[in-house]
């Protein structure tokens, strides 16, 4: 993950789910998720930025911390983007209230890594039913990315 930044920003993390599966997310409750592509937006601003916080994401973890971690544990990491900006406004709040309202997605599990959000979001994982919506998105925002996607930076 040494290709990531240390600086701060916000990232989006693409996830495909091979199957339908029931997952449990600490207190939000169970969930069932179709099969496909999931968005999960989020910020790293804390010690070691992007490369700390998006890292851990694309890496895995056996702890679960955040809300990502437990779609993670059933989820291969497909794509990924970020942008570096140390502005605390809520990027992740933007693209994800922006991506909800873009036809083919949906909120699968509301209040998904959002609990603590106070800009009106419904989650910050979305579900969505055509690759396009990643790809257009990613070029919208001007994202660096990576994964299987064939965008810049693919690995």
């Amino acid at each position: 993950m040494d290709v990531l930044p240390v600086e701060a920003g916000t990232y989006a993390v693409i996830l495909t789910l091979e199957s339908p599966q029931t997952v449990t997310i600490g207190r939000l409750g169970s969930y069932a998720l179709a099969g496909g592509d999931y968005l999960y937006a989020g910020s790293a601003h804390g010690p070691g930025g992007l490369r700390a916080r998006l890292g851990r994401h694309l890496q895995g973890s056996d702890r679960t911390r955040w809300h990502i971690d437990y779609v993670r544990k059933i989820a291969r990491v497909h794509a990924w983007g970020y942008l570096v900006s140390s502005s605390a406004t809520a990027l992740e709040c933007q693209w994800s209230q922006w991506l909800a309202n873009v036809p083919g997605t949906n909120v699968p599990i509301p209040r998904f890594g959002a609990s603590d959000c106070r800009s009106g979001c419904r989650a910050h994982l979305l579900h969505f039913t055509q690759a396009h919506i990643w790809q257009d998105f990613a070029a919208h925002m001007g994202l660096t990315t990576g994964g299987g996607l064939g965008l810049d930076g693919g690995s």
